[in-house]
């Protein structure tokens, strides 16, 4: 007999997965015209490592990838890993057991390298944003504590 929680752990992983994968096919007639919802950049006015993740998914759910990658270029592979992790945790429920690859994928040196591969990602676009001026024009003066520092000094 299967083990309860391992089928409804597996379920989840599909559930959340697929959540992830069909919101941005509902949200993208929305997206340009919603609020920032980031508290990151609402508070501190800076972009985090995922700004740009919301409008990349609904790029992607137009079939537009030039656009998901000049959003957020890791978009992309996390498109891969979501739809990945759907059919391996289908294949485990019906197969009823764990694959064990799984063990490598949550090891700390896996995750030390997404995280670092990810931050450096990261800087090197905050690097560009200011070089650019974006940064100072797009997120710092569209943040929240800009706007109350604004609005309290007029």
């Amino acid at each position: 007999m299967r083990d309860p929680t391992f089928v409804a752990r597996r379920l989840a992983v599909v559930g959340a997965a697929l959540a992830v994968l069909v919101a941005p096919f509902v949200y993208a007639p929305y997206v340009d015209h919603g609020p920032t919802l980031c508290p990151w950049h609402g508070l501190l006015g800076l972009p985090c490592p995922g700004c740009g993740m919301t409008r990349a998914f609904c790029a992607l759910a137009r079939f537009d990838v030039w656009s998901a990658l000049g959003w957020n270029a890791l978009s992309i592979p996390l498109v891969v890993v979501l739809g990945a992790a759907v059919v391996a945790a289908t294949l485990e429920i019906a197969r009823g057991r764990a694959y064990g690859w799984y063990r490598r994928l949550g090891s700390r040196g896996a995750v030390r390298a997404c995280g670092g591969a990810v931050m450096a990602y990261h800087v090197c676009r905050v690097v560009y944003w200011a070089a650019e001026g974006t940064l100072a024009d797009t997120y710092l003066r569209t943040s929240w504590t800009y706007a109350w520092l604004h609005a309290l000094t007029r």
